[in-house]
Parts: structure tokens; sequence; C-alpha cells
């Protein structure tokens, strides 16, 4: 059974510095961000890939398997993103819009 923990951290990871890789940065987002994310992200889904085993949870084939299930899925659904496969990035946007729009001005208005 892979690791879940691998799996998840692993594609957040590689999604992130994929994404400040190859994706245009969001206006609201400092440009440095985009700069340091794959030394942060890197190192922090490695620790916690390496916990797994360390702790007993996991062997090493199960903490692979998911490492790897986590790469091959952030590297799909980046593609999925670019390609805007299935409007992926198109219901992204309406989202963002639609918090921007509606959810976030009756937060402000409550706090």
């Amino acid at each position: 059974m892979p690791s879940t923990h691998a799996s998840a951290c692993t594609f957040f990871a590689a999604y992130a510095t994929l994404a400040s890789i190859y994706l245009p940065l969001h206006p609201r987002i400092h440009p440095l961000l985009a700069t340091y994310t794959p030394f942060v992200m890197i190192p922090w889904a490695t620790l916690i890939v390496l916990s797994r085993v360390w702790l007993g949870y996991h062997t090493w084939p199960q903490v692979a398997a998911g490492t790897t299930l986590g790469v091959c899925f952030a590297s799909v659904w980046l593609r999925f993103w670019v390609e805007d496969a299935g409007r992926v990035r198109t219901l992204g946007g309406e989202l963002e819009r639609w918090i921007d729009d509606s959810v976030m001005p009756a937060i402000i208005t409550v706090a």
C-alpha cells in the first residue's frame, strides 16, 4: 500500500514547484515567493516522506510508490491546468472571481 502521506505532500511540493517555474505569477503574489518555493517545498516534503520510514509506519517501497504517485499526479494536474483540459483553468478562474465578489465581501462585513 503506497504511503498517502508521501503521495499527498509530494503532490503538493511537486505541483507548487512546477507551478512556480512554468505558470505566470498571480498579481497578488510577490515574485520572491515563486523563487523560493522549491527551496522550501522540496526539503519539507522530503522530511515528511523520510519520517514515515523513520517512525516505522511504512517501508521504503511503500514510500517510493507514494512519492511516485504524487509526482505523476502533480505533473498530470499541471498539464490539465496549462492546456485547460476539462475546463480546469476556466472553472478555477470562475471560482476565484466568485470568492472575490461574493464570499470575501461577506466575510469582511461580518468581521
